[in-house]
């Protein structure tokens, strides 16, 4: 039995991801068990994450950060159940770039925010990374 069913806080028709910041040494707060710390420390940096959405065993991560778990990458990267995966380029081109938007449909991911290249496409706040494209390095 998954531990949301014994404490009855299942959330059903959606997919709920938590990201646990864990002290340096590795340790959760006692009773924390449920958090999950497979995203490692360092996490992101500069000023963190602003968006995330999950499709079968990927989830995409936007923010603000040029770097996150040691991966250099630039505010949008896919963690694949296990690693970072940068996507080529990631999303920049301007002085306060970021991604503050992420969405799936079919197999395409779309990404808004503040930005005026998606890899090395020019692109104007909003892009779409098409399943198997040249910003797709996993």
């Amino acid at each position: 039995m998954k531990a949301c069913q014994k404490a009855r806080r299942c959330v059903r028709g959606g997919t709920v991801l938590a990201f646990l910041f864990v002290a340096p040494f590795g340790l959760a707060a006692s009773g924390d068990e449920y958090w999950d710390a497979a995203f490692g420390v360092p996490g992101a940096n500069r000023y963190g994450i602003g968006s995330i959405v999950a499709t079968g065993n990927e989830a995409f991560v936007g923010g603000v950060f040029d770097s996150i778990g040691g991966l250099n990458a630039a505010n949008v990267v896919k963690w694949d159940g296990t690693n970072w995966i940068a996507l080529a380029g990631g999303a920049g081109g301007t002085a306060n770039s970021y991604v503050g938007a992420l969405t799936i449909r079919r197999m395409d991911l779309y990404i808004g925010g503040l930005f005026s290249f998606a890899g090395e496409t020019p692109a104007t706040n909003v892009a779409i990374k098409r399943e198997g494209s040249v910003l797709d390095n996993g």
